[in-house]
């Protein structure tokens, strides 16, 4: 499948291309005409418009014929692909996170949905068809089976998504797939497999951010929150579905770890014009580093973004107030405990655009006005504390 593996690279580079080029052309347009003439709206180059158009462009070139590449030729497949997704929404951090906020898992875990979903079709032809009997006759026998004929491979992705299932009884099914019209139960079923696929992808998620406390996948599983619990992580996380009329580019660079002004984004050093790779707890905060210089005194913190907005005293308070002042108005409304009695963790979660944590009990009417309020208010605070970390510099 060497020529496929290629085949399919070189469609997401010509993609990509395209994609690359629209995207100059939109944002021409917004500068070109004003929002009153033009026809493509502020919503144009949004994250969510992007994410559509890369949906639609390149991520459909890679998993077309996805279930037919041998897992040793994914790695290179996946390469290309976060490459155009880091070009698309010009986030060049580390690309867990951004895959994570946006709802794009790896494309293995397409060939699982892919290759359990052929089994599901398989297995439901009219048991006197010939694809039926010839199926049925492979799989029984996986001894004699290869591990790279698709049978086989078929096998171990039905078996990867549910590890309790085991041939020849059927898969697990959603509850309501009989209620679904015969021609949609397959579509259906395959949409059933984001949960568990979900599962999978978020305790990889855990068990990666928990082998290294201090890095920029656990700062950003700390400021996903609740986002990292959503039942579907197939879907982006709510801020970017969500209306809002400050653009929400910058809060998703800061949350994806990827900023020029945040310390702790900052992986690489420049030492007489070579970059090498600094560790995570070396990203001190520039403003403590400074008055803090004297013998005797304490480390300097970690320039974390929790840092900066909640800790650091050289932070200016107009950065913070207006939130505070604004979500206090909030939490008000919905009757909830004000910011200040807010656990620290779930104070950065939210202010950073999560949904609020379970523990508030909130209806689903309550999540949605929350979101719609609040939105704005954090994508502010994320374009002010991006300005005031430019001056740290």
């Amino acid at each position: 499948m060497k020529p496929l593996q290629q085949q399919i690279i070189e469609s997401i580079i010509k993609s990509n291309g395209k994609l690359q080029g629209l995207k100059s052309d939109l944002k021409a347009s917004r500068n070109l005409y004003s929002l009153e003439r033009s026809s493509l709206g502020r919503a144009s180059t949004s994250p969510k418009t992007s994410l559509h158009l890369w949906k639609s462009c390149v991520l459909v070139q890679a998993t077309q014929y996805i279930r037919y590449v041998c897992p040793s030729q994914l790695s290179d497949i996946q390469t290309q692909l976060q490459k155009s997704l880091q070009n698309t929404f010009d986030c060049y951090s580390q690309p867990t996170n951004l895959m994570c906020d946006l709802g794009v898992p790896r494309i293995q875990f397409f060939r699982h949905k892919d290759l359990t979903r052929l089994h599901y079709r398989f297995s439901n032809k009219p048991k006197n068809s010939l694809l039926y009997s010839v199926y049925m006759c492979r799989i029984h026998n996986p001894a004699q089976l290869d591990p790279l004929d698709l049978e086989a491979q078929i096998l171990h992705s039905a078996e990867h998504i549910f590890p309790l299932w085991k041939h020849p009884s059927p898969l697990p099914q959603p509850h309501y797939l009989p209620r679904v019209l015969l021609q949609n139960r397959e579509k259906s079923f395959a949409k059933s497999l984001n949960d568990p696929l979900s599962r999978i992808w978020r305790k990889e998620l855990n068990e990666a951010a928990s082998t290294l406390p201090l890095s920029r996948l656990s700062a950003y599983i700390s400021i996903a929150g609740h986002d990292i619990n959503r039942n579907d992580l197939f879907h982006p996380a709510q801020y970017i579905n969500s209306h809002s009329t400050i653009s929400v580019k910058a809060l998703l660079r800061l949350r994806t770890q990827h900023s020029e002004e945040i310390p702790t984004h900052q992986h690489l050093d420049s030492t007489e014009g070579i970059f090498q790779k600094t560790l995570y707890t070396d990203r001190k905060c520039p403003a403590c580093s400074e008055s803090l210089a004297l013998p005797q005194q304490p480390p300097p913190p970690i320039g974390s973004e929790e840092h900066l907005l909640f800790s650091c005293p050289h932070t200016p308070p107009i950065i913070m107030t207006p939130f505070i002042f604004n979500i206090n108005r909030i939490l008000r409304q919905l009757r909830k405990p004000e910011w200040k009695l807010i656990p620290p963790h779930h104070q950065l979660s939210i202010a950073l655009g999560s949904t609020p944590p379970p523990e508030w009990k909130l209806k689903v009417s309550q999540v949605d006005r929350l979101n719609r309020n609040l939105l704005n208010h954090c994508a502010l605070l994320a374009l002010r504390l991006s300005e005031y970390a430019k001056t740290l510099h």
